[in-house]
């Protein structure tokens, strides 16, 4: 049994606190927008949120490939798919932690993506956006999916290939 990582980018919104003084002004209800740079300075939070909806009532071994209804070599070969969150270079993205028993073909790599990406837009990912999480700074929405150009679904080999390690800048010497 060998292990696949799925990523996908985070986004999240942050409705900030009220205090006592925005009583006196016009203060507008709007979220400040974070992208996973922004939401790795509450990672810990989020991974635990994770955890916990990954722990519901029906929860089974299979995670959420229990609710993957297609009797193929994906459902033969993943045996399981958990949610978490994973910090790649100072950047949270969201991950499907798969238990893979064999090795998927081009074509189950492709439904296994899909099947992921639907299960954070409107299956999985849908149900934990509308759960806010308390912050000292007030209520986070953490969305694992976006209708943008900048959504993905990459492995950790195609990860890889992306984000290149930072190389430091030379600052100072200007000759």
């Amino acid at each position: 049994m060998e292990e696949l990582k799925l990523y996908c980018p985070l986004t999240g919104e942050l409705f900030e606190q009220e205090t006592e003084a925005d009583w006196y002004e016009d203060v507008s209800e709007e979220a400040l927008q974070l992208d996973g740079s922004e939401l790795s300075a509450f990672s810990d939070l989020i991974r635990q949120a994770l955890d916990r909806e990954m722990d519901y009532p029906e929860a089974t071994p299979r995670g959420l490939m229990e609710y993957y209804h297609e009797e193929d070599g994906v459902d033969k070969k993943v045996r399981s798919m958990t949610v978490k969150a994973e910090e790649i270079r100072g950047v949270l993205y969201g991950v499907g932690v798969c238990q893979v028993d064999g090795q998927l073909t081009q074509d189950e790599m492709i439904a296994l993506k899909d099947y992921f990406s639907g299960q954070m837009s409107d299956g999985f990912g849908e149900g934990f956006e509308q759960r806010p999480l308390q912050t000292s700074f007030g209520e986070l929405y953490v969305h694992l999916w976006q209708s943008d150009d900048r959504y993905f679904v990459r492995t950790q080999q195609e990860m890889a290939q992306r984000v290149k390690p930072r190389t430091p800048r030379r600052g100072g010497d200007a000759r």
